[in-house]
């Protein structure tokens, strides 16, 4: 979460609020509001989060976006604040919840990544590297169709998801207005933070572990050296980034709020709420790999991508922590939820990481040196000028990703 923005001194003048912070979404992040089309879901879902925030009062104005940014944060005008969240961000979840649940091949979430990654490079007006994407993502998703199941399962995950998410935002503000209860939530997140670096450099020798180096072949000795590398990358990400014991104490917060939400008024049960929210976090992870993905495509350094996301991975370990205590009186519970969460870990790996982090590449590569503007002749460039030819290129973009 970034903090909060002001936006008055961009927009200036007697228009409506919301009119303005709509004018400044477009403008930072190309938001098109006119694609919400879940305007009173959300408002519904808000007011359930707020009635376990303790807030009362306190609680900022929802506005609903559509953008391919996929934020969700806090902008202050004239004084007040609003969160604003992202439907496609919540697209985006259901998307990766839904690969997780129906997939069994890797082409599911690489054609994800091209769509991404189209999407990202039309923000950037690369229309080259949008059309590359564009047309693979199309391609896959022809080839590839992925199934429509466990519609009911994917859905309450979703919502749990989201909920987390907005839940979190509003953490930022719940610290700021009762310094008793950030400092009790700051202190537990500082302990949880050492307890999760020291875990990266103990060799625990746990099923999981053996899974993971059965899995990529590793050497016993690699793997202990890479776990040392990990608490100090985790480390690092704490020392340039302060603010990181805040995101994990706006986790514990979220955590709270949304238990109650998706337990007291959905009806959740406990394991489907905590493999929801450990998914989510990976989704998170994700979506910062994505970002990496994009840095190498536009030949950018990468110094930061370990560093962020290092971060969300401390926040996963950080999760993970908690749930052995949280919420349960039964002392046989945490093995059961540690039995599970592996078995999510494994499936997660198989379908949504490995398949990007192994096979992806090469074909990232591939696409990068292909030129499909060469379908486009020379002559029709001349014809229609190149601004045309460019609002061609990002229409058939659009077109291609759903956008049109």
């Amino acid at each position: 979460m970034s903090e909060s923005k002001s936006i008055y001194d961009l927009f200036a003048g007697s228009k409506p609020v919301e009119e303005l912070i709509h004018s400044y979404l477009y403008t930072d992040r190309l938001a098109d509001p006119q694609k919400v089309t879940l305007q009173n879901y959300y408002q519904m879902m808000y007011s359930d989060v707020c009635g376990f925030t303790g807030m009362k009062e306190k609680l900022p104005p929802l506005i609903v976006t559509f953008s391919r940014s996929r934020k969700t944060d806090i902008l202050r005008l004239k004084g007040k604040e609003y969160l604003v969240y992202d439907q496609y961000l919540g697209q985006t979840l259901n998307m990766l919840n839904r690969i997780y649940f129906n997939s069994n091949e890797p082409f599911h979430i690489q054609m994800y990544a091209c769509k991404y990654l189209a999407e990202q490079l039309r923000v950037l007006c690369n229309h080259h590297g949008a059309i590359n994407f564009a047309k693979a993502y199309s391609e896959l998703k022809i080839s590839s169709p992925l199934p429509i199941n466990n519609v009911e399962q994917r859905s309450i995950y979703t919502l749990a998801q989201e909920t987390f998410l907005i839940a979190h935002e509003l953490a930022h503000l719940a610290f700021r207005y009762s310094d008793e209860m950030k400092k009790e939530f700051f202190e537990d997140a500082q302990q949880t933070v050492e307890e999760a670096l020291q875990r990266y450099a103990i060799d625990t020798d746990t099923p999981e572990e053996n899974n993971i180096l059965e899995r990529y072949n590793f050497p016993r000795e690699d793997f202990k050296k890479a776990r040392l590398d990990l608490q100090q990358q985790a480390q690092h990400a704490i020392l340039t980034r302060p603010h990181l014991v805040e995101e994990i104490a706006c986790d514990s917060f979220a955590n709270l709020v949304t238990f109650g939400t998706m337990g007291g008024v959905h009806k959740m049960e406990e394991i489907d709420f905590i493999e929801s929210i450990s998914m989510c976090m990976r989704h998170l992870r994700l979506l910062e790999f994505f970002k990496s993905l994009l840095d190498y495509y536009c030949d950018k350094p990468q110094d930061d991508f370990h560093t962020s996301t290092r971060s969300v991975q401390l926040r996963i370990t950080s999760n993970r922590l908690e749930y052995n205590t949280f919420f349960f009186t039964d002392p046989t519970r945490p093995n059961e939820i540690n039995d599970h969460l592996n078995n999510m870990s494994n499936r997660y790996a198989e379908i949504i990481d490995d398949p990007l982090l192994f096979s992806f590449p090469a074909k990232l590569k591939k696409i990068k040196e292909h030129d499909n503007m060469e379908s486009l002749s020379h002559n029709s460039q001349i014809y229609f000028g190149s601004r045309k030819f460019m609002d061609m290129v990002f229409y058939d973009v659009d077109l291609l990703t759903g956008w049109a």
